[in-house]
């Protein structure tokens, strides 16, 4: 997910499709633009783009297929 605001220990993302919520206390604070590893709300890594994208793209063929 892509961080669109952050405060103390919660960051604004977007999915591109919503916003979450996300807890960033394991990585500490970001910027607006930064690339999180997003995993039931909290954020367990800070992505480079190129790799964000391709696990996006890889888990919207994972949902293309299931459905």
């Amino acid at each position: 997910m892509r961080v669109v605001r952050c405060h103390e220990h919660v960051a604004i993302c977007h999915d591109g499709f919503r916003e979450h919520e996300v807890d960033i206390t394991l990585v500490g604070q970001t910027n607006a633009g930064t690339w999180l590893l997003v995993f039931l709300g909290a954020a367990r890594e800070i992505l480079e783009e190129a790799d964000a994208l391709r696990i996006r793209d890889a888990l919207q063929a994972m949902s293309n297929v299931m459905q």
